[in-house]
């Protein structure tokens, strides 16, 4: 994970290489299993605490999301309070779990934040798994998660007792894991689309910079919602802007201009639609098209052979899944054209895409086989 090279004096530095969310969880699902604290460390907005909540809902278990930067020590002991024997004694938070069966996930979330009064209180729960008189139930399991000091926020040096009760874990962005959780989570195709083209507004943060926004794949997500909303254009953008940052919503509200002229993604599946306008050759407007194109027919796929009322026969979807194949042949760039396809066969979503039942199938691969290496039809 790390290795050592030289400054400008010939003195080590130790340089860590940074996960992507799919290695840390990887990591973080053994380490829950052996009850081995671990700490994620990385920027803001990077995804740290959605990555626990997505491995507790993995596991199955409930988590626990404890901020350490609003709280005294107090709120981890407790209030102490007189018991009628004149003992004094320390009201549990309720935050913690009492049932000895519990199997939570507590995230000791900004801990890199909190004052050191109450690091030195976190430093008793991780060490000995309990603090005062509470004690942790067996199934119960920690991580933390904070912000490095490199980062410029509110971050303070862990100290070092604490740093060493756990196993540390630098998170840094990705954008191919990035987007295939967007895929997954169902982000909106304009956001998809422009970040396939542009990947370097995907994140835009710098340490240096005092900009009250900037870009995330936490503000991208924000973004995604706010598009969903009712508001008018011209509003739209001012609060995509609260997001993600006046130059960065620039270059999505061009963007956007640019998908508005962009076919129905139904007319294009069925074939009615077979060739796209010239005012939407875009490269950006096409990995639009694609991500919208690559939704639709997943939708269609989940309603084969299903009795409902907008079901369809798996033939049936075949003719469409030939036409997304034909359609992006004929209209986009080769590379996106092989994005497109490669999302659709991998995960989250592989589709059946197969020679036998779609006739441009094999002609596409047979056409673009060097863009492919290593990647298999399933």
């Amino acid at each position: 994970m790390a290795k050592d090279v030289k400054d400008t004096s010939g003195s080590p530095i130790n340089t860590e290489r940074e996960l992507t969310p799919k290695e840390a969880m990887i990591i973080l699902e053994q380490m829950v299993k052996i009850q081995r604290p671990c700490m994620l460390w990385g920027q803001p907005g990077i995804g740290k605490s959605e990555l626990v909540e997505q491995l507790a809902q993995k596991l199955g278990r409930k988590m626990i999301d404890i901020r350490l930067l609003i709280m005294d020590p107090t709120d981890l002991r407790g209030i102490p309070f007189k018991t009628s024997n004149d003992r004094m004694v320390w009201a549990t938070p309720t935050c913690f779990p009492t049932d000895p069966d519990d199997t939570s996930i507590i995230l000791l979330d900004e801990i890199t934040a909190a004052p050191p009064s109450v690091q030195a209180a976190a430093l008793q729960l991780v060490l000995n798994r309990k603090i005062g008189e509470y004690e942790l139930p067996k199934g119960v399991s920690i991580i933390a998660a904070g912000n490095r000091e490199s980062d410029k926020t509110a971050a303070q040096k862990m100290p070092s007792a604490l740093a060493n009760r756990f196993v540390h874990l630098p998170i840094g962005f990705n954008f191919d894991a990035w987007r295939e959780w967007a895929f997954q989570s169902g982000i909106h195709p304009h956001v998809v689309g422009f970040l396939s083209a542009f990947p370097a507004s995907a994140n835009t943060f710098n340490p240096k910079n005092n900009y009250k926004t900037f870009a995330t794949p936490r503000t991208w997500t924000f973004v995604s919602q706010i598009l969903q909303t009712d508001l008018p254009e011209d509003l739209l953008m001012d609060t995509v802007s609260g997001a993600v940052g006046e130059g960065v919503m620039l270059a999505f509200r061009t963007h956007r201009n640019h998908a508005s002229k962009l076919p129905n993604p139904d007319d294009v599946l069925t074939g009615k639609v077979e060739k796209l306008a010239a005012e939407a050759q875009d490269i950006s407007v096409q990995h639009a098209l694609s991500v919208s194109l690559i939704y639709r027919l997943n939708q269609f796929y989940q309603t084969v052979d299903r009795k409902t009322g907008d079901s369809m026969t798996k033939k049936e979807w075949y003719v469409l899944a030939d036409n997304f194949i034909k359609f992006i042949d004929h209209n986009f760039e080769p590379e996106i054209a092989m994005m497109g396809v490669n999302v659709c066969i991998k995960n989250p979503f592989r589709l059946p895409f197969g020679n036998s039942e779609m006739p441009s199938h094999k002609a596409f691969f047979g056409k673009n086989h060097k863009l492919f290496k290593g990647i298999k039809s399933v």
